[in-house]
């Protein structure tokens, strides 16, 4: 009896340890697995050009993975290093906070929290395991402690002023990466309206309204109800624009989109999507999606 019980005890030691060191390492591979690490041949007149760009890379997701930013890995597709090395200047992390499960571009709803279990699998704080706003503080942080320990080489974009001193300084040091934190989905601001000030303080400039499923702030291109956005999502957008923050419209839906623009007195971005006139699909861009008198005039 004692054996069978210190064997049962063993296993449950083993599990464990499996559970937080190897599965997500694992997980993080096949679902960001690289294709093909071999540089596709370039022509010198293609590099002379990419070499003289200022590229910016508007999605990355890296930091939901327990990847440390400054080493080169060999799943995903961005790290320092590789960032370095294809001349990349500025990059936006996008930080997700939930996911539903099977997810995909038909419909979701918001039920299920595919994030809650890899959280716990790379040890997160306790508090993200009820609240999707510490997620992104906590993803934030990680952000500025890689800032912190690149010595320079990473510079958090958190202003038109810090970018602009930015870009004058990557003139005579094209190795330097900005990073501009932004979020998808504003489910993560637990409903509360102040949250949009503590992911400010926190480094957050641009803010994506929906993910894969519908929220409190506005309906998702993937959602149920293919609404626009909430009263509180009125709110929230207002708040964004005296705060300066960009707002995204990825994967919103197109009444979300429309009624956006309607409001907006700043700019709007949609910082990964498609043309649907190339690639139909739910979350790609037609002008019947962002003009509404197109729609008026059925056009």
């Amino acid at each position: 009896m004692k054996k069978i019980l210190l064997g049962l005890i063993v296993l449950l030691v083993t599990a464990v340890v499996a559970f937080f060191t190897i599965v997500p390492v694992v997980v993080d591979g096949r679902m960001n697995s690289v294709v093909s690490p071999t540089i596709p041949d370039v022509s010198p007149r293609a590099s002379a050009l990419h070499r003289a760009l200022f590229v910016a890379d508007l999605h990355a997701d890296a930091l939901l993975w327990g990847r440390d930013l400054l080493e080169r890995v060999d799943r995903g597709h961005v790290d320092v290093p590789r960032l370095q090395e294809g001349k990349v200047a500025l990059q936006v992390f996008s930080v997700v906070t939930k996911t539903p499960r099977d997810m995909n571009y038909g419909r979701n709803t918001g039920e299920t929290d595919n994030i809650a279990l890899l959280a716990l699998a790379q040890r997160w704080p306790s508090e993200t395991r009820r609240s999707l706003r510490a997620r992104a503080t906590y993803q934030a942080e990680r952000l500025q402690d890689a800032v912190l320990r690149a010595g320079g080489a990473i510079t958090l974009i958190t202003s038109r002023d810090s970018l602009e001193a930015f870009v004058e300084r990557r003139g005579g040091d094209p190795m330097q990466v900005g990073a501009l934190l932004a979020i998808e989905g504003l489910h993560a601001l637990d409903g509360e309206l102040a949250s949009v000030d503590v992911l400010f303080a926190h480094g957050y400039r641009m803010m994506g309204l929906t993910h894969f499923f519908d929220n409190e702030v506005a309906a998702s291109a993937h959602g149920v109800s293919q609404g626009g956005l909430t009263p509180f999502g009125r709110q929230v957008v207002q708040r964004m624009e005296q705060l300066g923050i960009i707002v995204d419209l990825a994967h919103a839906s197109p009444r979300t989109v429309q009624e956006v623009l309607a409001v907006a007195t700043r700019p709007v971005v949609v910082s990964h999507t498609g043309v649907a006139a190339v690639c139909p699909g739910s979350r790609n861009l037609t002008l019947w999606r962002l003009l509404p008198e197109a729609q008026a005039h059925g056009r």
